[in-house]
């Protein structure tokens, strides 16, 4: 640090491991050289800037939470590229889109209104000869009732455009292509919830993916490029021009493809940082367990016995462990027996074969396969399904049963 100099900026390029660690410390040496003398002025400050995990080759990395500029109604006037390129996205007279401060998981959002926002860019990937994208993204629905656009990177002819998703659910991209690649519908994926989306794009290969998983591999590619690439447009206005309606939290855009080590470390720092990750394994990206407010550390928030996505799936309250002992679908099973035998809370015959779910699984029966109800299991000439609705023991031909009284269940509504 020059002895005259009172602040230094540096820009760190972490690696992530998706463990959660709690808070962290960096800590910063500063040694003397030829070039310069260690001042220590009392008023010294350190900023640290967080870098790419991947430098190399970046030419676009837009941050909802960095370098978004607005005006007073909170339209942005520009969003400044962190790479260094000065590659900054900005609006054209009117498509000024909106930040959002409390969108994902508590960050801001670039918000895109479906009708005619958009962010013009320069020639980005001029002379690559390959690209790799990633952008986390939240569009407005996954099945909308028009299609909505996307980015243009990539000279496919506007007809073609570019979507995210159309109305029909399917992604259609053109990154660094001449032609759009029908990603299709990740219908693993619902396209309505903050997700990863990635794309790599060479000679000969295009493959997208979500959360790191390919959703589409293409052999058939000629790498080409826009010399002025769009955000929220799918197609030239005149030729159906759609724009995308939904949030932008973060994009970043490489002149290469990278190495698997290098996409996994930057998809791990997105996933990481926008809480796409689902650190404690119950089914609940930590995103949904920020919104919910159950703990992301510990797949049972209520210690009830049953894990917090489960709940969250059958409409149970992850943060309450009284409902462990209801009974949502009066079958004789409460909810944490119905999630130990995998069977549906909210059906009283899950394998849909006329006999309960109770019944069948306190006789040995799988209430999660379908038996057949004409079947005598014991030979006493009463069927199996005969037996479920008398309560009877279908494994005993004796009248009467000692293990078990006499019940009649209710017998189950016909479809």
């Amino acid at each position: 640090i020059p002895v005259d100099a009172n602040s230094i900026q540096v820009t760190v390029a972490p690696h992530f491991d998706q463990t959660t660690e709690g808070d962290e410390t960096a800590s910063l040496t500063v040694a003397s050289s030829l070039a310069y003398t260690v001042g220590t002025p009392a008023n010294a400050t350190v900023t640290i800037i967080e870098g790419l995990p991947a430098e190399t080759g970046a030419r676009l990395w837009l941050r909802s939470d960095l370098g978004v500029e607005i005006d007073s109604a909170d339209q942005v006037t520009a969003w400044r590229d962190q790479t260094g390129w000065s590659n900054d996205a900005v609006p054209e007279s009117g498509t000024q889109p909106m930040q959002v401060l409390n969108g994902n998981y508590g960050l801001p959002a670039v918000r895109f209104d479906g009708a005619d926002d958009m962010l013009a860019l320069g020639n980005v990937m001029y002379g690559a000869t390959a690209g790799e994208l990633f952008v986390v993204l939240k569009p407005d629905a996954g099945t909308p009732q028009a299609d909505q656009g996307w980015m243009r990177w990539g000279t496919a002819p506007s007809e073609g455009g570019a979507y995210y998703p159309r109305n029909d659910g399917e992604i259609w991209d053109s990154f660094g292509s001449t032609t759009t690649q029908v990603v299709g519908n990740p219908v693993a994926q619902p396209l309505n919830e903050p997700h990863l989306y990635g794309v790599s794009a060479d000679a000969g290969s295009w493959i997208a993916r979500i959360h790191g998983t390919v959703v589409h591999n293409s052999s058939s590619n000629t790498v080409a490029w826009r010399s002025a690439p769009e955000i929220g447009r799918g197609a030239d206005p005149g030729t159906g021009a759609t724009h995308f309606k939904g949030d932008l939290m973060e994009i970043i855009v490489y002149n290469r493809v990278l190495t698997p080590a290098e996409r996994t470390d930057v998809e791990a720092y997105l996933k990481s940082k926008h809480g796409l990750t689902d650190t404690d394994n119950d089914d609940l990206r930590n995103w949904r367990e920020a919104e919910l407010g159950t703990d992301p550390l510990d797949p049972d928030s209520d210690d009830d016995g049953i894990p917090d996505g489960w709940e969250v799936e059958h409409g149970l309250d992850p943060l309450s462990a009284g409902d462990a002992n209801g009974d949502l679908d009066g079958d004789g099973l409460t909810n944490l027996q119905e999630f130990q035998h995998g069977t549906n809370p909210a059906s009283a015959d899950t394998d849909g074969d006329g006999m309960k779910d109770k019944w069948e699984a306190t006789w040995g029966f799988d209430p999660m396969t379908w038996n057949d109800p004409d079947a005598d299991t014991d030979g006493d000439m009463m069927t199996d399904g005969e037996e479920s609705l008398y309560g009877r023991n279908p494994n005993s031909g004796a009248i009467e049963d000692p293990n078990l009284p006499l019940t009649i269940f209710t017998p189950l509504e016909q479809d």
